[in-house]
């Protein structure tokens, strides 16, 4: 088992959804869900290659503390810019459980939410 530290930032997690007011168009609101440490990793040039392959690519990979985080929400690190979280993974041999999450900047012309 390794030790992990998070020393290289702040992590925040937010939920996205949609807000429905009778007469008015649908409204996406983000709301903060986490706020957590973490420790940038390398990419890998495996996971670079397979990610180019697939047609994504890959701008971070962060593993921060184990909470419960969907693909549908959005990632805010110390940079401040949002990104979408494409994988999550949870390594085995770290202590305190950790996930790393693979992270994509989000197009300033995408929707946040997936069905729009």
């Amino acid at each position: 088992m390794t030790s992990q530290t998070y020393n290289d930032g702040f992590l925040k997690i937010y939920e996205m959804s949609t807000v429905n007011l009778p007469g008015m168009a649908p409204k996406v609101e983000r709301r903060l869900k986490y706020q957590l440490r973490y420790e940038e990793r390398s990419i890998g040039i495996t996971r670079a290659y397979l990610a180019m392959q697939s047609g994504n690519r890959v701008d971070l990979v962060l593993r921060c503390p184990r909470v419960p985080v969907s693909t549908l929400d959005i990632a805010v690190p110390n940079d401040g810019l949002d990104y979408r979280i494409d994988i999550i993974q949870h390594p085995a041999d770290v202590v305190p459980e950790s996930m790393d999450l693979q992270l994509r900047r989000k197009d300033p012309h995408e929707s946040y939410l997936a069905d729009t």
